[in-house]
């Protein structure tokens, strides 16, 4: 699973899928900077880059 991966080489541990939809997959996940968190993997061919953006921007 490419999600899986992705998530490993930016230094998260995943530890189940939350859930799916048409843009991509969601899940809880663990990161040493950001402690727990839901990771959402946006599936390439739906990227929209002002979306990326915009919640890049978001704060917890």
């Amino acid at each position: 699973m490419e999600e899986l991966k992705l998530l490993k080489d930016q230094n998260f541990y995943v530890f189940k899928t939350l859930g799916q939809g048409a843009f991509g997959r969601v899940f809880l996940a663990h990161n040493p900077q950001m402690g727990l968190v839901a990771a959402k993997v946006i599936r390439s061919y739906s990227f929209d880059e002002q979306e990326w953006e915009a919640a890049g921007k978001l704060q917890t």
